[in-house]
């Protein structure tokens, strides 16, 4: 299918009217995004909203039913595995290797498409900012899953990792979820830095949507199988939209240093 937007158009990629659906039962419906280059896009939504469903409709993984992504002007499904491989990694929510992988191996995972100087160009630089350093001889299957998370990020990064970034997306599902305290916040800092300084384009699913407020340019509430309101952290956060989709007694307040909406629950 061909797109019927301008090819002068500077977003990165788009989905238009998709919809999936698996044995007759509706699972994703109308739904239309934009991802602009060099942005953090924040997928929210309560459980069951279709959130990693989508995620794997927009990388690449599965296959929409109706409607069309498009990246970097060119329909997802015309793609090699190869060609799609060079320009979006995936970091997924669970990672399961059932042989006995060193931390660096997996790493070194990422960089399979990759000439053997690149990656060893960029290896160092992605395990310094990953905070893997302590880890590369451990047992992969050993780790906790807090450093299981940092070795799949890590492997995610080397497969796009370069100076200029730009064009390149990054799909992270819940990448903080097993994080402690200083690892979620040098995560999302990091994701920051690369779309700040080296262009990169990040989609990213978050549960906490006070992290997705601090960090996200842009916030996509998904729920019952439908985009319900998309925009700026300001224009999503508030407290009638979360009270309505998440059913949670909250109040909204500003964050202290950057007046971002930051959610309290009530007693």
């Amino acid at each position: 299918m061909s797109c019927k937007f301008s090819p002068k158009s500077d977003r990165l990629f788009f989905a238009e009217n998709i919809g999936f659906e698996i044995q007759g039962k509706t699972l994703l419906q109308n739904i239309n995004l934009e991802l602009k280059q060099g942005t953090i896009t924040m997928l929210i939504g309560p459980n069951g909203a279709g959130k990693s469903t989508l995620m794997r409709l927009l990388s690449g993984y599965l296959t929409t039913n109706t409607g069309q992504c498009i990246f970097q002007q060119k329909n997802l499904n015309d793609y090699s595995p190869m060609e799609l491989a060079q320009q979006r990694a995936v970091m997924r929510q669970h990672s399961q290797l059932n042989f006995p992988f060193s931390v660096e191996e997996v790493i070194r995972m990422g960089g399979y498409h990759r000439r053997a100087k690149e990656i060893e160009q960029y290896l160092p630089e992605v395990i310094a900012k990953t905070d893997c350093q302590v880890l590369l001889n451990k047992s992969y299957r050993q780790l906790s899953g807090g450093e299981q998370q940092r070795t799949q990020l890590a492997r995610a990064l080397l497969q796009l990792w370069q100076e200029d970034m730009s064009g390149k997306l990054l799909f992270l599902d819940e990448p903080t979820s097993a994080f402690d305290l200083h690892h979620q916040q040098q995560c999302l800092r990091l994701m920051r830095e690369l779309c700040d300084q080296k262009g990169l384009t990040v989609c990213c699913i978050l549960h906490d949507l006070n992290l997705a407020s601090l960090y996200g340019d842009h916030i996509i509430l998904l729920a019952e199988q439908k985009i319900q309101a998309q925009g700026s952290p300001e224009e999503i956060l508030t407290e009638n939209a979360i009270q309505q989709w998440y059913k949670a007694d909250i109040a909204i307040h500003p964050h202290y240093a950057t007046n971002k909406p930051q959610v309290a629950f009530k007693r």
